[in-house]
């Protein structure tokens, strides 16, 4: 990946010099110290000094440290984006005032492998910035969840659903030394169980929209969204030489049954805005 960055780079280099010419000599010496030193805990000293502060982006000798800065520069903008993937689908479901289309059990068992992913890399050591969005993302779920009990009539259940998910979220990243917490052992074991987790989460809402010709309250923001974040994620991972396998077949499994999810919504919200306009014209 390295050798391509620097293709490219070299390809852009003839428009892109005049510009770095004038501003070396703004981030050599007016960078605020704050930011200097922020950028340096985040990038490291290596990377931030040489892509940010001298802008030494065309030596062939930098291109593995501008492939450092561009993976941790989109892993951060994962981790911002996570904060709102699901934020469609929330107003989807406000706007319409229903969750059809939406399967809890399916949704459930997707907040279940997050968690199990989230506890996975917070006990690995994991840079969080590596998993945060899941961690968002979960938050989100949990959200969606309760809204689909709310609609659906079962608001009596909501508090108590809350209590089990925070339990067990407990039982997943709480200190090891407790005997109520799973060990790390017990979570490197769980972790297993991720990608057919994340199978079995979106097969039961695949078969049901074949089955409903229909996606209902489905966002297709929010798919697409997290799809785009999913395939960023598998390309920071590998540019940073993660070569944990549940890590990387996890996402693989993502992004196909997301991309299936995301083709539905496309084909069957379509029949289905056709419907409604012949049905307002017949009227």
């Amino acid at each position: 990946m390295a050798q391509h960055i620097q293709s490219v780079l070299t390809q852009l280099e003839p428009y892109l010099t005049p510009v770095l010419t004038q501003l070396r000599p703004i981030t050599k010496t007016q960078l605020p110290t704050q930011l200097i030193t922020w950028g340096r805990e985040l990038y490291t000293t290596e990377v931030f000094d040489a892509i940010v502060i001298q802008l030494d982006l065309f030596n062939p000798q930098n291109s593995k440290l501008v492939e450092l800065f561009i993976a941790k520069t989109l892993s951060l903008g994962i981790l911002g984006a996570a904060g709102a993937v699901k934020l469609p689908q929330i107003l989807a479901i406000l706007r319409s005032g229903s969750a059809d289309g939406l399967s809890f059990v399916s949704t459930l068992l997707d907040t279940i492998s997050y968690l199990i992913t989230v506890a996975y890399n917070f006990r690995s050591g994991n840079d969080f910035i590596t998993f945060g969005e899941t961690a968002f993302v979960s938050v989100q779920n949990v959200i969606i969840l309760c809204m689909i009990l709310w609609y659906t009539g079962k608001t009596r259940y909501i508090n108590g659903f809350i209590g089990l998910i925070a339990c067990f979220a407990y039982l997943l990243m709480g200190n090891p030394a407790n005997e109520f917490v799973f060990s790390n052992y017990q979570i490197s074991q769980l972790v297993q169980a991720v990608v057919p987790l994340s199978i079995f989460a979106k097969l039961p809402q695949i078969i049901s929209n074949f089955k409903n010709q229909s996606t209902g309250a489905l966002s297709i923001t929010s798919i697409g969204a997290g799809l785009l974040g999913t395939f960023a994620r598998l390309a920071t991972l590998l540019s940073q030489g993660v070569s944990d396998q549940v890590i990387l077949i996890g996402c693989a499994v993502s992004i196909a049954l997301n991309s299936i999810i995301f083709l539905q919504i496309a084909i069957f919200g379509n029949k289905a805005a056709k419907a409604e306009k012949a049905e307002k014209k017949n009227k």
